[in-house]
């Protein structure tokens, strides 16, 4: 029952003074950013960051990759033509630039011709996409593995942009 006194307030109510009450909940509005701002999202990126990866070395072989980030993970899918039929390609993200290159940062699954050189590979990376300062850049190789120098040798470089 609500009381009205010379010595009572409106904030006492059966004898409880809800006065301090009234005041924590009005801070822990404020400190909670009770004003409503934008909410951060950590679900996936569902477009995507595109960018396109060249032909190096006359190899004739070029195509556009796409990178989609998540919470604390992100997947590089990578699509080519020009390549030779049913043939296999190491790729890697290194550090630098196609202009610059760098050593080895992330290892990614071998790109996949098809008949016709078509050839794709995806890679879920265990790890936040955070292109550094000095860059990233993606590399596909003219064979599946190192075992020969001629395997080593770019056919397609792509330089990856902060998302």
């Amino acid at each position: 029952m609500l009381r009205h006194s010379r010595t009572r307030f409106a904030w006492e109510v059966e004898g409880m003074n809800w006065r301090p009450l009234v005041l924590v909940a009005a801070l822990l509005v404020a400190a909670c950013g009770g004003e409503g701002g934008p909410a951060t999202n950590t679900a996936p990126s569902p477009q995507g960051i595109a960018f396109t990866l060249k032909a190096v070395n006359n190899s004739g072989v070029s195509g556009d990759a796409t990178i989609t980030t998540g919470s604390g993970s992100f997947t590089l899918t990578v699509k080519l033509t020009g390549l030779a039929a049913n043939s296999s390609h190491m790729s890697h993200i290194h550090q630098g630039s196609c202009a610059a290159t760098g050593d080895i940062v992330i290892v990614l699954q071998n790109v996949k011709a098809d008949g016709t050189g078509a050839g794709r590979a995806t890679t879920t990376v265990s790890r936040p996409y955070a292109v550094p300062s000095t860059g990233w850049y993606v590399n596909v190789h003219a064979g599946p593995d190192l075992t020969t120098a001629a395997n080593s040798e770019g056919i397609a470089c792509g330089d990856l942009t902060v998302g």
